[in-house]
């Protein structure tokens, strides 16, 4: 019994017919076994994007994305670009945490936000100005006519009938 890949006995026409059947199966073997985990890969990952806006619709540049999993030991950061936009690929599918943070905004989070497989998802965020908080720093010393005795202690300028000077400390609002 004779296969078709073993070595043809007689004839020109045997022998060309296992060289065309040798230069297909190359062939398809050169093409198919390269795009074979790339097309893996298309199905099993997904993609969320999208853009960071402010409330008046202007990019928000700079700002730090973050997604966080139970799947994952570790958090996946990026940074949007100048015109606000962000992709982060190859997300297994799952539950995850997002969020948007940048200062002078107010972070927007998104809890249990479902990726599902080979999906691109597309999540447009708006962040909004947030209130600043500011520190004052200021040393308070109580102008007096006589220092105080040693009984009294360090003056202080909590009472009403003190005149104080602000010289410099810290109050947080």
């Amino acid at each position: 019994m004779r296969h078709l890949w073993s070595k043809p006995r007689h004839g020109s026409a045997t022998r060309s017919f296992h060289l065309v059947i040798g230069l297909i199966l190359q062939s398809f073997l050169c093409v198919v076994l390269p795009v074979a985990p790339l097309r893996l890969a298309a199905q099993t990952t997904s993609i969320i994007q999208g853009t960071v806006t402010d409330q008046q619709d202007l990019a928000v540049g700079g700002a730090v994305v973050t997604l966080s999993s139970a799947m994952s030991p570790s958090d996946i950061q990026m940074v949007t670009g100048p015109t606000g936009s962000y992709r982060i690929p190859g997300l297994l599918a799952g539950t995850y945490n997002f969020r948007v943070a940048k200062p002078g905004f107010a972070d927007q989070v998104y809890h249990g936000l479902t990726v599902t497989v080979n999906r691109s998802l597309t999540l447009d965020v708006v962040l909004a100005i947030s209130t600043v908080k500011s520190k004052l720093r200021f040393l308070a010393t109580r102008l007096y006519s006589k220092p105080p005795s040693p009984r009294q202690g360090p003056p202080s300028c909590r009472d009403k009938s003190s005149r104080c000077r602000l010289m410099g400390g810290t109050i947080s609002t």
